[in-house]
């Protein structure tokens, strides 16, 4: 026999018996959990764009019909941020008789305000939790994302282990054994641990830049006070001091932004067997680590140092950096890059040409390549809902936790995130790649999470 044929008929027998175990959908599946298929992605259909577009102009998110063109993972998001944006108009009603007050009545008077207002703002977020529950379990029966169907467990295809026969069902099953994943396990956490450190570090430093420690505080660093005191870096004004608070907080994004990409190599090392948990795991630890980043000098100066004064200022700071990021990130450079796309797209054509050595008109006819749908959304980037949760959440955080001591925030969020669903839309029908279809009866995490803060929402009137 011919060794070159002995050795195909090896493979072929191989992808048989384990492209049956693997997964026993299409071939087309099969192909992609051998990365035979390396890319893949639905196109984009300009009509149903258009007309996503034009709903989005109404009050109400047709997430039904986002669902129909993207996902139930990208509609329940919409539907999410839709049912949270109608439901935060109260506090936000709320924050402007409270704003108009300060002219009226006395600081003292205020002060007993600020309490009322975080008592009831704990107790709104009850409410909001479960009228979303309710929303959920209504979506879902509509949807027909009855449990049941989610009950098999999908294999991930990136997950590893020993081909074994199992002993309870007789079949042959991918083992992986459980003190690797604990290893892996203990790994992750250090590394969040490791990035925490350099958060702290940054944090003290800024303190000492601010000579928020007394002189005899074991983290004062003296020489850092004095370069603070010789510069007057405190005492040109409001501007300086929001600018020098933007830059921390900013230097401190960044520093989430790493953590989340090596948490991302970690989460992999971890070696889930099914997406919902590997997805778990890395929104937990990605969120536990950029809250701790973003609230921890927030607490320290509530609850350790107990000045007010320096918590308000730290508060505005951090959420006046956050919706400018925020800006930046989803309306800025989405407008960038459609005035570099041409650029882009001529050198993506020349690389296509030269690879592929195509006719100018082979993809679609009667158009040359330059003009091609399928070339310009290959450029395009892909679509991640946690970055989008995440900034929301983190809005929500501030609203049930620091709403006493900056009562604004209300009118401020409602605002901002109106835009949001009108932003989040426009980048997903511009900027991103349609997602490919899936289905989804949750939130996920992001139930839990939410269910952390509301509980976390008691030490509001401890704030004020």
């Amino acid at each position: 026999s011919n060794p070159q044929n002995s050795k195909s008929n090896n493979i072929k027998i191989e992808l048989k018996e384990k492209s049956a175990f693997l997964n026993e959908g299409s071939i087309y599946e099969t192909l992609l959990n051998y990365f035979i298929i390396k890319d893949h992605f639905p196109l984009h259909i300009s009509d149903y764009k258009e007309t996503i577009n034009k709903k989005m102009l109404s009050i109400s998110t047709p997430y039904n019909l986002i669902r129909a063109y993207f996902n139930d993972e990208v509609a329940l998001y919409f539907a999410w941020l839709n049912h949270y944006t109608h439901y935060i108009i109260f506090p936000s009603f709320v924050s402007i008789l409270i704003f108009l007050l300060n002219f009226f009545i006395s600081k003292q008077h205020i002060e007993s305000i600020r309490i009322l207002h975080a008592i009831g703002i704990a107790i709104w977020v009850q409410f909001f939790i479960i009228s979303w529950n309710k929303k959920s379990s209504a979506i879902e029966v509509k949807w027909n994302n009855d449990e049941s169907i989610f009950k098999k467990e999908v294999q991930r295809r990136e997950f590893v282990g020993e081909l074994k026969i199992n002993p309870v069902t007789g079949k042959y099953h991918l083992y992986y054994p459980n003190y690797k994943r604990l290893i892996s396990y203990i790994f992750s956490h250090l590394g969040v641990m490791f990035f925490f450190g350099i958060s702290i570090i940054f944090n003290i430093l800024y303190f000492n830049l601010r000579k928020v420690f007394p002189d005899d505080n074991l983290l004062s660093i003296p020489s850092i006070k004095n370069f603070s005191t010789k510069y007057r870096l405190f005492e040109r004004g409001e501007i300086v001091t929001w600018i020098i608070g933007y830059i921390k907080d900013t230097l401190l994004d960044h520093l989430c932004d790493i953590f989340g990409k090596i948490n991302k190599q970690l989460t992999n090392l971890e070696n889930h067997r099914t997406n919902e948990h590997y997805n778990n795991s890395y929104i937990i630890k990605k969120f536990i680590f950029s809250t701790a980043n973003s609230f921890f000098s927030i607490f320290y100066l509530v609850f350790i140092l107990q000045d007010l004064d320096e918590t308000s200022l730290a508060i505005k700071t951090s959420l006046y950096t956050n919706e400018f990021n925020r800006i930046k990130e989803e309306t800025i450079k989405p407008n960038l890059k459609k005035i570099f796309y041409n650029l882009r797209n001529i050198k993506g054509v020349k690389d296509v040409k030269l690879l592929f050595k195509v006719d100018e008109n082979n993809l679609i006819p009667g158009k040359p390549i330059e003009q091609n749908e399928i070339l310009k959304q290959e450029t395009l980037s892909g679509y991640d809902t946690y970055g989008d949760y995440f900034s929301i959440i983190q809005e929500f955080c501030f609203l049930t936790l620091f709403a006493s001591r900056f009562p604004e925030i209300g009118i401020i969020l409602l605002v901002t995130d109106f835009f949001e669903i009108r932003n989040d839309i426009t980048k997903l029908c511009s900027v991103c790649r349609r997602p490919e279809y899936s289905r989804q009866n949750s939130i996920s995490a992001w139930e839990y999470i939410m269910e952390f803060i509301a509980i976390c929402s008691v030490f509001n009137p401890f704030v004020a």
